[in-house]
This record gives structure tokens, sequence and C-alpha cells, in this order.
């Protein structure tokens, strides 16, 4: 049996909208936030003790990645500041491949090939994909 996960989370009107694997959509009360927050607690930690990790070991302050769990190594990074309403968070292990549509619009297909609209363009996502291999090597040495 697969295990669903989220794919990528927004604001949808006036809550947040939950685009699963298997292609499901749930719209729920809390903000993305808010629900990166309740993700990350349930493991053990704090959404701030997250990106402050983030932020201290890539040396970055903006848009820094989320990290739900070190069992898991599931890592949601976000296409604009997390305060701004049109910020969309990503699953960064479910990201396949990338492709421009146009200047401010990316197509991320994910494993389970859904074709998913980052309003961002592509290089912030390349960019994203990038800090994220980078986090994942220096908490998980060889």
């Amino acid at each position: 049996m697969k295990t669903e996960h989220v794919s990528c989370i927004f604001w949808k009107g006036n809550h947040a909208r939950l685009i699963c694997s298997d292609g499901t959509v749930k719209d729920i009360l809390d903000s993305p936030v808010t629900w990166l927050e309740n993700q990350v607690l349930v493991n053990g930690s704090t959404l701030q003790g997250r990106i402050d990790a983030f932020r201290q070991l890539l040396h970055v302050s903006q848009k820094p990645c989320i990290l739900i769990s070190e069992r898991s190594q599931q890592l949601y990074f976000p296409t604009k500041g997390a305060d701004n309403p049109d910020c969309q968070w990503f699953l960064y292990q479910d990201v396949t491949s990338t492709h421009r549509i146009d200047e401010d619009h990316t197509c991320i297909i994910t494993r389970s090939g859904l074709q998913l609209q980052a309003d961002v363009n592509i290089r912030t996502v390349r960019l994203q994909l990038k800090r994220c291999a980078a986090y994942l090597n220096l908490i998980n040495p060889v």
C-alpha cells in the first residue's frame, strides 16, 4: 500500500489547500505555516528551530526550507516568503523535474506524475532545490 503525502500546500482564499501525492485535494482551516508547524511539532521539534537550523547551516536568510523530520527526511521549500499569501510550499523529495512555463511560472513534475504550477520563475525553484540538496547533505554526512 502506498503512503500518501502532501506534495504541495498553499493559500486558497481563506483556507489552505493541500495537494496530495495521489492527486487528491484537501482544504484545511489552518494556514500553510500552521500546518507545517504542526507537522514539525509531532516530530519533536519547533518550526522556529527548523528555520534557525536551516539559516545557520546554509548562511541564508530568505525563504528557509522546513525539515519535517530527520527520520522521514521530508523537506518543504517555499516559493516566496512564508508570510506572503502567494507562497507555495513543495515537498523537495517529490520533485522529479521542472520546466519553464513562462517568465513567472514553473511546472513541477512529481514522482507520481502530477504536474504542479509554481507561481515563480524557474530560477527561484532551481535555487530552492539546490538549497534543499545542500541542507540534506549537511545534516546527513556520508
